[in-house]
This record gives structure tokens, C-alpha cells and sequence, in this order.
């Protein structure tokens, strides 16, 4: 099985798209294999699809070919065997959001998030072994790690040799600490890159409109 753009979203890789394909062909598999290369997206979804692997009964072994960035890092470590294409990198960091109210919604969407990055957290410590306050200071931090360190670390248990077309194509301008590796590799924003990067769900779709016009502010303050 493949994963190979989004989570989520209006054209991603969701859930349901995922439970469909894993019903019609791996409901009675014995090795599933899930090949990664995704700069993430939503988390839900992303969480989803770890807990469908997690409890299938078939071996599962995940395979990062490029990236595996927010929520896909979440997926990778669904993997009973977790496996890392020579320069492929992890990247784990705190959950995002959009929200518009008073302060009383602001500080619900606090809390929101607060609980979800605590439940990252417990996720990838129990997978790597590393203690959770340390886990949450590399999410803190937009943690980028690349396939030696992976297996280092204990995210990862081996590595492969990947092709060379498993290079980033992916818009990561919306990530603060992207190795120089992978922004050389990165196409040009655009319009279009722009829009699907916030990957916007039912739920936030209306929120559109402010979105561009703070990206607007931003442009004309930095200008």
C-alpha cells in the first residue's frame, strides 16, 4: 500500500480512503507493506490509519522513501518493522490548527491541541524508548531526523537503498527547520501550493478567506 502525498484533506490520503483499500485488499493479508513519502497533514487522519495498521493482524512494515513529516511520522511508527530509505528524513512537531473566537475559543483550542500533542508524545516515546519530556522538547522544536538518526533513536529499525525519483516535491515552507537537503529540492511556492498546504477540512473550510488575508498582512509587512 502506498502513501505517497497528503493526509487528509480535500484530495489527501484519508482514513476512510485508506480503511476502503486495506479492506479490499488486505483484510486477510499476512505482510502488508506501507510505502511513506508525505509531508503529513491532518493529524486525526493520520492517527486513524496508525490505529488500522496497529491493529491489523498481519505484519506490518513501513517504508519511508522521501518523507515522513507531522502527521505520516505517525503512520510510520505504526510498523512492526519501521524502515528508512537512505536519505529519507522523520519529522515530528507539535499539532496545528485554525480558530476564530473570543478568548474563551482560543483557550479551548489550546487545550485541544495541548491534549493532542500529549497523546503524540506518549506515541512516540512508547515506540522509541525515549523519555516523553524529551520526546515533547523535539516536538517543541520541529524535529527533522534523517534516516541514520531514525534508527539511532529507535523510530526506525533498519534502512534501505531508495530510488533516486523518491526525492521531496513537496511544498515545506510552512515548516521552520527543513534541511537544506530537502528546501533545495522543494518546488517554488505557488497559488495553487498555497492553498492546498493548509489542507483544509470541512470544519475550517470557511476560514479560507482569513487565511489569505493574513497571508496578505504577512507579505505586506515583510515587504
Amino acid at each position: 500500500m502506498d502513501i505517497f502525498g497528503p493526509i487528509g484533506g480535500w484530495d489527501g490520503i484519508t482514513a476512510a480512503k485508506f480503511k476502503q483499500a486495506l479492506d479490499e485488499h488486505g483484510a486477510n493479508a499476512s505482510e502488508i507493506i506501507v510505502n511513506i513519502n508525505s509531508p503529513g497533514g491532518d493529524v486525526f487522519d493520520g492517527v486513524s490509519i496508525h490505529n488500522l495498521l496497529v491493529s491489523h493482524d498481519a505484519n506490518v512494515t513501513t517504508r519511508v522513501y522521501g518523507l515522513a513529516a507531522s502527521a505520516a511520522s505517525v503512520i510510520a511508527i505504526a510498523g512492526d518493522t519501521v524502515e528508512m530509505g537512505e536519505g529519507s528524513f522523520l519529522m515530528i512537531h507539535n499539532a496545528w490548527s485554525l480558530a476564530m473566537g473570543d478568548t474563551r475559543e482560543m483557550a479551548k483550542m489550546s487545550r485541544t491541541l495541548a491534549a493532542i500533542d500529549k497523546e503524540l508524545a506518549a506515541s512516540y516515546a512508547a515506540h522509541t524508548g525515549i523519555d516523553t519530556d524529551e520526546i515533547k522538547s523535539m516536538m517543541d522544536a520541529e524535529t527533522w531526523i534523517s534516516a541514520a538518526d531514525a534508527v539511532d533513536q529507535g523510530f526506525a529499525d533498519g534502512t534501505f537503498s531508495a530510488p533516486d525519483e523518491a526525492n521531496n516535491s513537496f511544498d515545506l515552507t510552512k515548516f521552520r527547520n527543513v534541511p537544506k537537503a530537502l528546501t533545495k529540492k522543494s518546488p517554488k511556492r505557488t497559488a495553487k501550493a498555497s492553498k492546498s498546504a493548509a489542507l483544509p477540512t470541512p470544519q475550517t473550510e470557511n476560514l479560507m478567506p482569513v487565511v489569505a488575508a493574513l497571508e496578505r498582512l504577512k507579505q505586506s509587512i515583510s515587504s
